[in-house]
C-alpha cells in the first residue's frame, strides 16, 4: 500500500473494491458449498430412504422366515408397500434383481424387462453398473441420465442402490439434479440479492465515510499548505468534531497559533535586531566621527609640528582600538625619526661632523637616515679639504702683503709726481680757457 501513489479517497475505494471482491468470493464459495450441501443432503436423504425401503423388505422377510407369510406373499406385500411411496418432487423407489430384470418401477412398461442392454443417452449401462455396485460394496451411488416422471427428456440423476441378498433384490431410489439445481438457483438468487444489497450498503457507506474523511482532510491539507507558505491569515475550520479529523483540526489550529506566535516573535526579534543595528550604526558613526575628528586634530597637530600628540585608547575596542593603536605607532615612528634627525642636525650645526643616525628605520625613513649619514660624511670630507686649502691661501697672503708694502711706497712717489703734473695741467687749462674766450670774441668780431 505504501508503494501505491494513491490519495485517501482512492485508497478507500480500493479497500471497498477489495471488500466487494471478497464478498463476491465469499458468496461464490458459499454458493459452491451450498450446491455441495444441497447435493449431499439429497444424497443422504436418498440413502436414508433406501435404508427405509430396505427395512420394509427386511420386515416382510422376517415374517416369511417366521412362517407368518410365504416368501412370495411377503415379496408381494413388500412391493405393494413400496410401489405407491413418493417423496420430494415425484421421487420414487424401484426394485430389480441381480440379472438385472426390473421387478417393479413406476413406469410399468419396464416391469419384467431385462435391463442388461438398457443404457442412458451417454451410453452407460446403468442397471448393470447398479448390480456391479451391489455385488462389490453391497450399496452405493450411481450417477446417470434418466427422464423425470411425465417427461421424455432425460436429466442428470444420482441414485442410491442397496442389495437385499436373501431375495436377490436391488432396491433403488434417487434424486434428479435439476431439482438440486432449481433449489440452488433459488438460493443463489436470494444470496446474490443479499450480497448485492450488502455491497450497495457497503459501497454507499464507504462513499459516505470517504466523503466525510476526504473532504475535511482536503480542507485541512489546503489550510496546512497555506500555513506552510506562511499565509497565516487562513481560517482553520472548527466544526466541533470529536473524531480523529477533529483532532487533526485542533492540531492544525495549534500549529497555526504556534506559527503566529513564532511570527510575532520573529517580527519582534527583527525589530529588536533592526533597532540594535541602528544603535550600533549610530554608535559606529559617532565613534567614526569622534575618531575622524581626533585623526583630523592629530593630523593638524602634526602639520603644525606637534608630533608628540597621541590618540586616546580608553573606551575603545575592536577596529577603533586597532586603528588608534596603529596611528599612535605611526606617530611614535615619525617622532622617533624626527627626533633622531633633529638631534643629528643640531650636532651638525654645532660642527660635530661625526654625528650619525643609528636607529633601525625602514623604507623611506631608512633612506632618509642613509642620505643624512652620507651627507654628513661628505661634508666632513669637504671641510677637511677646505682646511688644507686655507693653509695654502695664508702663505700666499703673506707674500701678497709684502708686495703690497713695496707697491705702496712706489705709489706714494708716483702720487707726488702726479700732484705736480696736476698743477701744471690746471695752469695749462686756465691758459686754454683764456685762449678760448679770446677766440670767441675774435669770432664775433669777425
Amino acid at each position: 500500500m505504501a508503494g501505491l501513489k494513491l490519495n485517501i479517497s482512492n485508497r478507500i475505494l480500493l479497500i471497498v473494491g477489495v471488500a466487494v471482491l471478497g464478498m463476491a468470493a465469499v458468496g461464490g464459495v458459499g454458493l459452491n458449498r451450498l450446491h455441495d450441501s444441497l447435493l449431499q443432503d439429497r444424497m443422504d436423504k436418498s440413502r436414508n430412504l433406501a435404508e427405509t425401503a430396505y427395512g420394509v423388505i427386511a420386515g416382510f422377510d422376517a415374517q416369511a422366515k417366521a412362517g407368518v407369510l410365504s416368501v412370495e406373499e411377503a415379496q408381494k406385500r413388500a412391493l405393494a408397500v413400496l410401489d405407491p411411496l413418493r417423496y420430494g418432487n415425484g421421487d420414487y423407489f424401484w426394485v430389480n434383481d441381480m440379472k438385472p430384470v426390473m421387478i417393479q418401477h413406476p413406469n410399468k412398461k419396464l416391469n419384467g424387462q431385462d435391463l442388461t442392454a438398457f443404457k442412458d443417452p451417454t451410453g452407460k449401462a446403468l442397471f448393470v453398473e447398479m448390480v456391479q455396485v451391489v455385488r462389490t460394496s453391497g450399496e452405493g451411488f450411481v450417477p446417470y441420465m434418466w427422464p423425470k416422471p411425465g417427461f421424455d427428456q432425460p436429466v442428470a440423476k444420482i441414485s442410491y442402490v442397496k442389495g437385499y441378498k436373501d431375495w436377490g433384490w436391488v432396491i433403488g431410489t434417487g434424486i434428479y439434479l435439476d431439482d438440486v439445481d432449481a433449489i440452488f438457483r433459488a438460493q443463489s438468487i436470494l444470496l446474490a440479492q443479499l450480497v448485492f444489497g450488502a455491497m450497495v450498503v457497503v459501497v454507499g457507506l464507504s462513499l459516505m465515510v470517504s466523503r466525510s474523511i476526504v473532504r475535511p482532510v482536503r480542507v485541512i491539507t489546503n489550510v496546512m499548505g497555506h500555513l506552510a507558505k506562511g499565509k497565516l491569515d487562513v481560517e482553520v475550520p472548527t466544526d466541533g468534531r470529536t473524531d480523529e479529523i477533529g483532532e487533526m483540526v485542533r492540531a492544525v489550529q495549534v500549529f497555526k497559533d504556534n506559527a503566529l506566535a513564532m511570527e510575532r516573535l520573529r517580527i519582534s526579534q527583527e525589530q529588536e535586531r533592526l533597532e540594535s543595528e541602528r544603535r550600533v550604526a549610530a554608535a559606529t558613526r559617532a565613534a567614526e566621527q569622534e575618531i575622524g575628528d581626533e585623526v583630523a586634530g592629530l593630523a593638524g597637530a602634526f602639520s603644525a609640528g606637534e608630533i608628540s600628540r597621541r590618540m586616546t585608547t580608553e573606551g575603545k575596542d575592536g577596529v577603533m582600538l586597532a586603528m588608534s593603536q596603529a596611528i599612535n605607532h605611526l606617530a611614535e615612528t615619525i617622532e622617533a625619526v624626527v627626533g633622531d634627525l633633529g638631534q643629528a642636525l643640531e650636532a651638525l650645526a654645532q660642527g660635530d661632523l661625526e654625528q650619525h643616525i643609528t636607529a633601525d628605520f625602514q623604507g623611506a625613513y631608512g633612506k632618509l637616515k642613509n642620505d643624512f649619514n652620507t651627507t654628513s660624511e661628505r661634508l666632513a670630507t669637504i671641510v677637511k679639504e677646505i682646511g688644507l686649502a686655507t693653509e695654502g691661501l695664508s702663505t700666499a697672503a703673506s707674500e701678497v702683503s709684502a708686495g703690497n708694502t713695496d707697491l705702496s711706497e712706489r705709489t706714494e712717489q708716483q702720487a707726488a709726481s702726479l700732484e705736480e703734473t696736476a698743477a701744471s695741467m690746471e695752469q695749462l687749462g686756465a691758459t686754454v680757457r683764456t685762449s678760448a674766450d679770446t677766440a670767441k670774441r675774435a669770432d664775433r668780431m669777425a
